[in-house]
C-alpha cells in the first residue's frame, strides 16, 4: 500500500460491499415489511452514507484537496453521474433527497414535508402518491447497489486516474477523519487512557505468545 493509510479497493470491499451491503441485505430478510418497524429509515439513511462516501472518492480532480465544506457537492455527483445512469429518474431529484431526506433522517429521524418511505409497492417508487415522493427503500439500495457495482467500482478498481483520484482522496479523509477524532478525544480527556488501553493489550500478549514485538489491537463487528 505504500504511504496509503488505507488501500481503496480493500476500504470499498471492507466497509461497502462488506458492512454497509451486508447491513442492508442484513434488514431487508430479517425485517418484515410492516406498517411500523420496518426499518425504511434506516435503510435509506445507509445508502446516502454510500453516496457521499463514494461521491467524495470520485469527485474533481488530483489538483483539488478534500474539503468537508464539499459535503453536498460530493452527494450530487454520485447522485447525477452514477446512480441517475441506472435509473434516469433519478436525475432530478439529487438535491431533494439530500435536503428532505438525507438531513431529515440524520437530525431528526424523520423526512422533511413532501416525502413518503415505504418498503411496499415496487411500482411507486419515485412516483407522487396522495401529495408525496414515494421513495421506496428497497429498490434505493437496489439502484445504488447496481451503480456501484456497474459503474463505479469498475472504474475505479480498473487504475488510471479516477483509481488514483479515490486513493487521493480517502488517504485525505482518514487523515481529516483522524486529526478530528485526535482532537475530540483529547477534549474529552480520554484519549490517554486509549493509548494506556492499547499499550497494555500489546505488552499482555507480548508475554503470552513469547513473540518479539508482538501486538494486538482487539477486533469489533463494526
Amino acid at each position: 500500500m505504500g504511504d496509503n493509510l488505507y488501500d481503496v479497493e480493500a476500504y470499498l470491499t471492507k466497509y461497502i460491499e462488506g458492512y454497509l451491503f451486508g447491513d442492508i441485505e442484513a434488514i431487508i430478510k430479517h425485517v418484515p415489511v410492516r406498517q411500523n418497524g420496518a426499518a425504511g429509515y434506516p435503510i435509506i439513511m445507509a445508502v446516502c452514507s454510500g453516496i457521499e462516501i463514494l461521491g467524495t472518492l470520485v469527485r474533481g480532480t488530483l489538483s483539488q484537496p478534500f474539503s468537508d465544506l464539499d459535503t453536498a457537492k460530493y452527494f450530487g455527483h454520485y447522485w447525477k453521474n452514477y446512480l441517475a445512469m441506472v435509473n434516469p429518474s433519478y436525475a432530478s431529484h439529487g438535491e431533494l433527497m439530500r435536503v428532505l431526506v438525507r438531513n431529515g433522517l440524520a437530525h431528526t429521524f424523520a423526512t422533511k414535508k413532501g416525502i413518503g418511505i415505504t418498503r411496499h409497492g415496487n411500482a411507486l417508487h419515485l412516483e407522487i402518491h396522495q401529495g408525496q415522493l414515494v421513495i421506496n427503500a428497497n429498490c434505493f439500495y437496489e439502484d445504488f447497489k447496481k451503480s456501484y457495482v456497474e459503474i463505479a467500482k469498475p472504474l475505479i478498481f480498473h487504475g488510471g486516474e479516477l483509481h488514483d483520484l479515490a486513493q487521493q482522496r480517502l488517504n485525505e479523509l482518514l487523515a481529516a477523519n483522524d486529526i478530528e477524532a485526535e482532537r475530540v478525544l483529547t477534549q474529552a480527556k480520554i484519549v490517554d487512557k486509549l493509548i494506556d488501553s492499547h499499550n497494555l493489550l500489546t505488552r499482555n500478549t507480548a508475554r503470552a505468545s513469547g513473540a518479539s514485538g508482538a501486538t494486538y489491537m482487539p477486533k469489533f463487528d463494526q
